[in-house]
């Protein structure tokens, strides 16, 4: 037990077999770690005088305590307070290493209040996963832990169609990557209100939270379109690089409907040119001709 991380894994292996042989009772797991304290940390639990062993064995919080007493600095939990403090959950960071970051971190600070908890975590969470995160109302470190990790797989999912540069990403996508469900109409029956209710996302909050994702997405198009159509200082760039030839349209017209997401034939959003509707229309107009 030579560092504070050391003590904390040790703890953690503890709680696994107490959960493991089923000791329940704060005599028996008292007894268990006891047994398997080594050097030093055994030197010392002999040390102790027999009234304060018994104090020790009839509370396995108190033996944790003590052990932290004399094993870990004395400034431990500040420091990871400190610590907790810093954390931010990076650019490119997945929920779940943040998390894992935290949770680590949290094990020096066993004082810390819920609502402090859950502040915490909440707060170094990335602005955009925070923002939709404080719709859900989360109570407890698990409900936030396990909506920020649903959050950050439609982050993920965005990401993703952004980069591969879809623009037809729907309702029922996010369905499959959720295992959640969609009603086509806006009013649920009085089973999907509740069941909906009791979920960490409710459907409306979901419904939200991929509007604003795919607000996003044309964003980030509308940006990488626009880098393409300018060259230094701002300028229009005279090769157009980066713009597709259409037949029957402008460079600018074709920019236009890049940036809007429009379809090349009809000029309206929502499809892609060989799914065009009017397309289709005309092909079969001209086939019964």
């Amino acid at each position: 037990m030579g560092s504070a991380h050391t003590l904390d894994n040790w703890l953690r292996e503890m709680e696994q077999q107490f959960d493991w042989y089923g000791y329940n009772s704060d005599a028996e797991r008292v007894a268990m770690a006891a047994a398997q304290l080594r050097g030093t940390a055994l030197d010392w639990w002999h040390a102790l005088d027999l009234e304060e062993k018994q104090l020790l064995r009839a509370s396995f919080a108190e033996f944790t305590r003590a052990l932290r007493k004399r094993f870990q600095p004395v400034n431990s939990a500040q420091t990871a307070r400190l610590a907790l403090d810093q954390l931010t959950q990076g650019a490119k960071q997945p929920v779940h290493d943040y998390t894992a970051q935290f949770r680590r971190l949290l094990t020096a600070v066993p004082s810390m209040s819920a609502e402090d908890r859950v502040h915490r975590y909440v707060q170094g969470l990335r602005p955009a996963v925070r923002s939709l995160l404080l719709l859900q109302d989360v109570k407890t470190l698990d409900e936030a832990i396990a909506s920020a990790a649903r959050i950050g797989s439609l982050s993920q999912y965005a990401s993703h169609a952004a980069a591969s540069g879809s623009s037809t990403a729907g309702p029922m996508d996010l369905c499959a990557l959720t295992g959640a469900e969609f009603s086509t109409d806006d009013h649920a029956s009085d089973g999907d209100a509740a069941s909906s209710e009791s979920a960490p996302v409710t459907r409306n909050e979901l419904r939200q939270m991929h509007q604003q994702l795919l607000l996003a997405m044309q964003n980030q198009r509308r940006s990488e379109a626009g880098h393409r159509g300018f060259g230094r200082g701002g300028r229009p760039s005279g090769s157009g690089r980066g713009t597709p030839r259409i037949s029957g349209l402008s460079k600018q017209q074709v920019r236009e409907r890049l940036d809007a997401g429009s379809c090349f034939a009809c000029g309206k959003p929502g499809h892609r040119k060989a799914d065009c509707p009017n397309k289709t229309a005309d092909s079969k107009q001209q086939s019964g001709n």
